[in-house]
Formats: C-alpha cells, sequence, structure tokens
C-alpha cells in the first residue's frame, strides 16, 4: 500500500507511512476511480498491463506457514501454544 502511494506521488515512504491509513487509502482509490493518475492513463493509452500473477498453490501455502511454526497439527491432538 505505501509503495504504491508514493508511485503514485502521494509523498514520500516517511509521509504515506505517518499520514495515510486504510481510509484514507480508499478514498484516494475512490477519487482515482474518477480521475486515475497519470502513470495509469499513460500505460492504459499504449496498452500496457500488467503481468499476470501466478496462480498460488495453497496446499504448499499452508504448508509452509506451518512449517514456519514447527509443523502441521496432528489430527485429533489439541494445539498449545507455546
Amino acid at each position: 500500500m505505501v509503495a504504491e502511494l508514493v508511485a503514485f506521488g502521494c509523498g514520500s515512504w516517511r509521509e504515506v507511512e505517518r499520514g495515510m491509513g486504510l481510509r484514507q487509502y480508499r478514498a484516494m482509490w475512490r477519487h482515482w476511480a474518477k480521475l486515475p493518475p497519470l502513470n495509469l492513463l499513460v500505460a492504459n493509452h499504449f496498452g500496457w498491463k500488467p503481468p499476470k500473477a501466478a496462480p498460488v498453490n495453497q496446499d504448499s501455502a499452508v504448508e509452509q506457514l506451518f512449517a514456519l511454526f514447527g509443523g502441521a497439527p496432528e489430527p485429533g491432538k489439541p494445539v498449545t501454544l507455546r
């Protein structure tokens, strides 16, 4: 969110971090729906499209998350936090 707002000219990294929350971010997107930032208008004019994101393997993502915390819990056993 911060990088996007900085790239669209909403201020420096520090200004955006300190001065913009989710409410302001949503307000900016409502404004941009009516009048998009110049870089998006130019990109659209020349037909540029962002690359498609690679599909995420949800099972793999969950396994990676569990690995960060010591592995998946055993079925039927209660989970205890350390």
